[in-house]
This record gives C-alpha cells, sequence and structure tokens, in this order.
C-alpha cells in the first residue's frame, strides 16, 4: 500500500512534465509548500528538484530544521548523519532568495560519501532514489520509506494545490510589520503587536490585521538608541504588558518604564521585578502590593531600600553587606523577595553569605540561614503538617538545594549534586526551576512550591551545556557547544510557565525572546521576527 501510494505521488508529479535522462534534475513546475510556507524555486539558490519522477528536497541547515531534522557532518568518517529531531525542534524559514533565476535543467551527481538516516547506514550507490549532490548541497528524495517513516512527515498532491509537506515540529511563521526598523529589537504581544518603529515610535498593531498600526508612544529626544531601538525592550509580568527605554549613560542613566493598557494607552508603573539603574550599578527592585524592595550599588557602598505605601527608607546595617557581588563588586544575584509584611534580601556577614528577613513593622533583620546562591521566598503550604501557612525559602548552599520552613526552621534537602556537576538555579513565581549539570547533560527540572512541594521529575534532558534564564512569563535555555557560547551555533530552548509547553529553535537570537501564554517571538541575529506557537503539555515528568 505504501509502495502504492508513493507511485501515486510520483506519477501525479509528472503528468504535465516529460522525463529526463538520470543524470539530469529539473526544477518542479508545481507549487510546493513547506509547513504551510509557500516556496519559490525560481529564484532560490537551493530549490526543490525533480529527478526519475519524484520530488527531492535541499538539506540546508535551515530547512532540515525547519521541517524538524538535523544534519551533522563528520569530516573524519566522511559521514552525513540525518536524523529525525523531537517535535520541539524548529527555526525561522530562510528563502535563500538570490538573484539570479534557475534555468529548467541541471546535472546533478549521486552522493559518494557515507550517509546515516536515523543511525542507520544507507547504501546510497544501490538505492533506486538515491540522494544527490546540488550546488554543493545533499538533496534526498521525497519516497514515503525517507518523508513518511524516517521523517514522519506528510504530504499530499494535487493538481491545483501541488504539492504539501507537513512535519510534526512546531511550526513558526515570520513577522511582516509595517515601518519597522530594518534592524528590528523586541517585539512584544499581549494579543496585539507592539514593537519599535524607526522615528523614536512606538507601535501597536492588530494581530488579525497588521496593516494600520497607530503610535503608542514616541521616545524624548535624548533616548538612548542606534535608530532600531535595540535600547527599547517589553516584558510580560503577572499578566500585564510593559515597555522600558533607557536615557543617559549605559550604565549610569536611567531606565523607564510604562504599563501597556490593553487599549494602548500607558501608565509609569515599573513590573514586579527589573533592573532599573536608577539607585546605582546592578539595582534589582520588586515589588508586591504596597511594598517595594530595592538592591543596588551607588555612591561608593551596597544599598538595601524598600518603600510601604510610596514611603521609602533605606536598611542601614553595620555588620551585613546587602547583596551578591560579582568580582568587580557590583551585586548581580539574587534580587529581593516579598512576602506578606516580610523582605528576604541576600547579604554577607563575617565573610559568609546568607539570607535576611527585614520586618517592615517592625524594622528588625534578622539572618535566617546560610546560603550560596539563588533563592526564592513564597507563601508556604498547610497540607504538610506544619501549623498554618508559613513563610517559605528554597535556596542553593554547598551545591545543594533545601527548603527552609521559616518559622520552625525545618530544612529540607531537595538535590544535591556531586562536586563534579554545576548546579544551576533558576527560579519563577510558584514554580521553581532547577537544571543541574550532571556527566555531560544537562537536566531540568520543575518544583511545584505550592502544594505538596516534590521534583516532578526530569522535565528536560540535554547534551549540551546550558545557560538557564527565568522570568515570570517562562524559562530560557541557552545550549552552546564545546562550552562555549558561539553566537552561529547557539540552540535556544524556550518554554512557557509550567514547562507545559516548549520550543527548541534552531536559530541565533537576539536577546532572550518574549513569552506570552504559548506565544514565543524573537528576533534572529539576521533580522527576522519570528513567532511560534509552542506546543501545549509536552512534558509532564517522569
Amino acid at each position: 500500500m505504501k509502495r502504492i501510494l508513493m507511485l501515486i505521488l510520483a506519477m501525479s508529479l509528472v503528468l504535465t512534465v516529460p522525463v529526463f535522462a538520470s543524470e539530469s534534475a529539473k526544477l518542479p513546475e508545481f507549487n510546493v509548500t513547506l509547513n504551510g510556507r509557500a516556496v519559490d524555486s525560481s529564484f532560490r539558490q537551493f530549490p526543490l528538484l525533480l529527478y526519475k519522477d519524484i520530488t527531492y528536497f535541499p538539506m540546508t541547515y535551515y530547512d532540515c530544521r525547519f521541517l524538524g531534522l538535523k544534519t551533522e557532518w563528520n569530516s573524519e568518517t566522511n559521514t552525513l548523519s540525518i536524523e529525525k529531531s523531537n517535535s520541539f525542534l524548529g527555526g525561522a524559514y530562510r528563502d535563500y532568495k538570490w538573484e539570479w533565476e534557475n534555468g529548467k535543467v541541471y546535472p546533478v551527481s549521486v552522493c559518494d560519501f557515507n550517509i546515516e538516516i536515523n543511525g542507520k547506514a544507507i547504501d546510497n550507490a544501490s538505492e533506486e532514489y538515491p540522494l544527490l549532490i546540488f550546488r554543493d548541497v545533499t538533496y534526498f528524495p521525497l519516497t514515503w520509506r525517507f518523508a513518511k517513516e524516517e521523517f514522519g512527515w506528510s504530504y499530499s498532491f494535487d493538481s491545483e494545490k501541488g504539492l504539501a509537506i507537513t512535519a510534526d515540529n512546531v511550526k513558526t511563521k515570520q513577522l511582516n510589520l509595517p515601518g519597522i526598523s530594518e534592524n528590528p529589537g523586541m517585539v512584544g504581544t499581549d494579543g496585539v503587536y507592539y514593537y519599535y518603529r524607526s522615528g523614536k515610535n512606538i507601535m501597536r498593531a492588530l494581530r488579525e490585521d497588521t496593516s494600520s498600526p497607530e503610535i503608542i508612544h514616541t521616545q524624548p529626544d535624548n533616548y538612548v538608541g542606534d535608530g532600531n531601538g535595540s535600547y527599547t525592550t517589553f516584558l510580560y509580568d503577572k499578566g500585564k504588558l510593559y515597555m522600558s527605554y533607557h536615557i543617559g549613560n549605559a550604565s549610569m542613566g536611567t531606565t523607564y518604564w510604562y504599563k501597556i493598557n490593553p487599549d494602548g494607552s500607558l501608565l509609569k508603573e515599573y513590573p514586579s521585578g527589573y533592573n532599573s539603574g536608577g539607585f546605582g550599578y546592578g539595582e534589582y527592585t520588586v515589588t508586591e502590593g504596597n511594598i517595594s524592595a530595592s538592591l543596588g550599588y551607588g555612591g561608593g557602598q551596597f544599598g538595601f531600600l524598600y518603600s510601604v505605601d510610596g514611603a521609602e527608607k533605606q536598611v542601614v546595617s553595620d555588620r551585613v553587606t546587602f547583596g551578591k557581588r560579582d568580582e568587580n563588586g557590583y551585586i548581580t544575584q539574587p534580587k529581593p523577595q516579598i512576602v506578606g509584611k516580610n523582605i528576604y534580601v541576600y547579604g554577607v556577614e563575617d565573610g559568609k553569605d546568607g539570607i535576611y528577613r527585614f520586618n517592615t513593622e517592625t524594622g528588625e533583620l534578622k539572618k535566617i540561614t546560610e546560603a550560596s546562591g539563588n533563592f526564592v521566598a513564597f507563601s508556604g503550604w498547610d497540607n504538610l503538617g506544619l501549623n498554618g501557612m508559613t513563610d517559605m525559602l528554597i535556596y542553593v548552599r554547598d551545591k545543594k538545594l533545601y527548603r527552609l520552613s521559616v518559622e520552625n526552621g525545618a530544612e529540607v534537602m531537595l538535590y544535591s549534586a556531586s562536586d563534579a556537576d554545576r548546579l544551576i538555579s533558576g527560579f519563577g513565581g510558584n514554580t521553581i526551576f532547577l537544571a543541574v549539570e550532571h556527566e555531560g547533560k544537562t537536566k531540568v527540572y520543575r518544583y511545584d512550591s505550592h502544594g505538596l512541594g516534590s521534583f516532578s521529575g526530569c522535565m528536560m534532558e540535554t547534551a549540551l551545556p546550558a545557560n538557564v534564564i527565568l522570568n515570570d512569563a517562562g524559562m530560557i535555555v541557552d545550549m552552546y557547544e564545546d562550552g562555549e557560547y558561539n553566537p552561529k551555533d547557539d540552540i535556544r530552548l524556550f518554554a512557557a510557565s509550567g514547562l507545559l509547553s516548549m520550543y527548541i529553535s534552531s536559530d541565533s537570537a537576539r536577546g532572550s525572546g518574549f513569552i506570552y501564554e504559548n506565544t514565543l517571538i524573537y528576533v534572529t541575529d539576521d533580522g527576522l521576527i519570528v513567532e511560534a506557537d509552542m506546543t501545549p503539555d509536552i512534558y509532564k515528568g517522569n
């Protein structure tokens, strides 16, 4: 049956086209779509081809990843490996357009190197439809065996619509936003698009019709920018959309934040956590209800400021230096945490790092526990034998992750890594993520801070080193070869809140991307604006 279907497809492709000799291939004269994207082979450097009445697909880096495939060349063994990746892999579509129009017929050659498909060796010399080389790119045939059985693609053909190929990976689309700068910065959404347009304007465009955007804000004359809005950012935080821009020196200037209302109007308001630069280098400010807390460096000293109902005060201590510092002495991590009337802040006393609690009503500053890395504070649960709700801490100390009940001091070790491992801890909201490098692999776990309070198992595993970035909307993991970041080769994994939606991007993206519900928007290093609707309910733990 499969053979019959393949033959039917092959026959349908050549109803109006003559057959050429086996040493020649020609361009298809029917329409072709890849994951819903129309392909124009006329001016494409690597067009689709017809050879022996079968359509051939170019195995370029981006074409493969656009359809969920990974390729790797081993120069030592002279082997090309092609494999179907998981359904989360994808990327922007590149049209490979050049200025020359293609002809009708071209010579091709049969691949004479080793080929492996999904780990299985292919004897290309004996294949009825062998893999080919055209313009130094490998082409493989869209037979049932390769396209359907090996790569899981579905395809269809009819005389009007032509050939449609669909993979089961994450689908992406490119956004063409009117007037956007040639070198675009961040794009945000809360159901409509917001972006920077050349000329200092912030635009708002409806998703269903982007043809008539409106100006919602014009940046001031002393705005720091390079004409493309790279200093303008958008953030979706706790159900609200924010925009920021910077004025003044890059390190000592001021960052302004606005909340964007659903109708596009702006209101000066800070998100719950941000790096403002208003108090000095490395400031972190969080807001919960009527309480705000800031941690930063300025005027030659470290500072811990807080406000209740807008009345700002500074916490001064002759024994505690607030904040975790880098080699230059600037505060890097972590930002303060607010639970009810209490502010939890990182501090150093007598050379020992720890977590301190400041009571905004009594003014009491108390060390709660020693720690050596990120921490999160939250209102605890009452279903584990505790007497009512209690402030809870989760933190890192000596490569171990602990949970602590602040009220009774009960400490539980949640995760322990060996000395050879590198612990990467990322926290966000009521869902806590923990990434650990172990034996050459990076594993990501999820911990639900409200509820039973236990890890739900390994959520993601990659053989590449990773850097975890987390915000309230989701998680971003930079994965890169050989332990070094390379903007040409890095892979980005984006996951929406709770790690129930995921997308592994083959693109090198500028900045960290923007996540809204299950929608991801990012800008590639070659200036493409990509939107991906991430597949939901992928990881449930194991």
